[in-house]
């Protein structure tokens, strides 16, 4: 017996199976391949490709991707029909027909028909037609929203258009906190603190179409302008700004 549950812990070793990564130095095209994991040191372009993670250091072409677990493009990507849990791109990126788990942009970010089921972080230029966010939207500079359904936005930039499309709420952060104004040094601070009450943290958001927020919009820095046009509509209320219709 002892003999016998030796052999069956070897066994179980033996046949134990670990990832395997697929390191490539340069870059790479790959077509209708299954990976574990798979790293490309460069450049990437991938057709009808499955893997359980995939890292490109390089700009990521892609079409018919299928990522179990995340993907990472650290020079941006370009892509087309994506099914991944979590997304990070770097770079300036385009993204249509995807279904994910959460994203996180570093740079401009144009996303057409895409479904995240949690939040998404844009930290640039977001610009969005048919996108349903369910989670938390972030957003670290201006946007344009296409017929598109998120639920909480928060933001920190100058301009944000809406057409067409649904919120839950928005809150609109100052462009520089307070924490960002103290530098120790008194001419520096006062320098500073007149850029930070200078019209640069003033915030325009434009509704159109059909737009309608169910909640309240947010100024945190008391400067915002909400312009309602068409049959836009604020189930809420406005703090921290004035409305003007159109």
């Amino acid at each position: 017996m002892k003999h016998f549950c030796v052999l069956l812990m070897s066994l179980f070793v033996v046949t134990g199976v670990s990832p395997v990564v697929d390191r490539v130095f340069g870059s790479a095209n790959f077509q209708d391949k299954t990976f574990d994991e798979l790293e490309v040191n460069g450049s990437a372009t991938l057709k009808d490709v499955r893997a359980d993670s995939v890292t490109a250091r390089g700009s990521l072409d892609f079409s018919g991707l299928t990522v179990n677990t995340t993907l990472s493009a650290k020079g941006g990507c370009t892509g087309d029909h994506l099914t991944a849990r979590e997304c990070s791109f770097f770079g300036g990126s385009t993204l249509k027909h995807a279904t994910v788990s959460s994203v996180e942009a570093r740079g401009s970010f144009a996303a057409t028909e895409v479904l995240v089921t949690n939040d998404l972080l844009a930290c640039g230029s977001l610009d969005a037609v048919k996108v349903t966010v369910r989670g938390l939207t972030t957003i670290n500079g201006g946007a344009k929203l296409v017929d598109s359904n998120l639920q909480d936005i928060v933001c920190a930039g100058r301009e944000y258009k809406l057409y067409n499309t649904t919120v839950s709420n928005i809150v609109v952060k100052p462009a520089y906190s307070d924490a960002a104004f103290s530098t120790g040094i008194g001419f520096f601070d006062w320098l500073l603190s007149f850029f930070k009450h200078s019209k640069i943290n003033e915030t325009k958001i434009y509704l159109k179409g059909s737009t309608r927020v169910s909640g309240d919009i947010i100024f945190e820095a008391g400067s915002g302008e909400v312009y309602l046009l068409g049959d836009a509509l604020i189930g809420g209320r406005v703090t921290g700004g004035v409305i003007k219709k159109g």
